[in-house]
Order: C-alpha cells, then structure tokens, then sequence
C-alpha cells in the first residue's frame, strides 16, 4: 500500500479508497517514515503530513512524523529553489521527421515536448 492513497482518502473528497483492516497503525505510521525518507516522496505530500491531517483514523501523525516531514520539506525545497528557482520549458513543434528537432535542447530543466500534427490543424480549421 502507498502512504499516498492514505493520505489522499482524506484529502481528495472526489476518491474514496479501501485500506485493508489488516493494516495496523504501527504498519502505517512506518510506511509514513518510510516514505518521508524516500528520494522519490512528492513534496505536496510531505507538506500535508506535515500540517497533519486531523481526520486520519487509521495511525495518528504525531510530532515527531510531523517534524520529520517539516525538516524533509525544507530539505526538498531548498534543493529545489537552490538554483534560482524551478524552471520549466515547453517545446511545441509540427515536424514528423525527429531530425528536425533541436539536440541539447534542454538544460537542468523540467521539459515537456508537445508534437502536433500540422495537417491536423489545418484539416479541423484551427490554423
């Protein structure tokens, strides 16, 4: 189970998920640490674990989860903002042949290439 589904039970009133009754507290308040420790935990997460969430029956976040998660955050987000800020960059190209796209296009960057068919543009008028 990912500490995430949990967390989103009670933060995401359009998703109601199961958590299996075979789950103990101490299991889930462990794979809560677990995934604080984590390289790949999702700072928005973190952040809410954080803050607490008072509605959370199945394991108690208690201070020291919380401080936990508060000393990961500001880790994640000074390694984020360490360079300036978080920079981001949007390519959209109409090419089908990928020679015609730029090499080393992209540098300590967060990129998102959008390819979009030229003739179907043309053909649905929104050219």
């Amino acid at each position: 189970m990912h500490i995430q589904l949990l967390i989103n039970k009670y933060t995401d009133t359009k998703q109601s998920y199961h958590i299996p009754l075979n789950c103990t507290s101490k299991e889930l308040y462990f794979l809560c640490t677990q995934y604080i420790d984590s390289e790949d935990s999702n700072l928005n997460y973190v952040d809410l674990i954080s803050d607490g969430i008072s509605e959370l029956k199945e394991f108690e976040i208690d201070a020291k989860l919380k401080l936990k998660a508060k000393e990961k955050s500001s880790n994640q987000k000074a390694h984020l903002f360490s360079n300036g800020g978080l920079k981001l960059e949007l390519l959209i190209h109409s090419s089908k042949k990928l020679k015609d796209l730029p090499e080393n296009w992209t540098n300590n960057t967060f990129t998102k290439r959008i390819f979009i068919d030229k003739d179907w543009l043309i053909d649905n008028n929104d050219l």
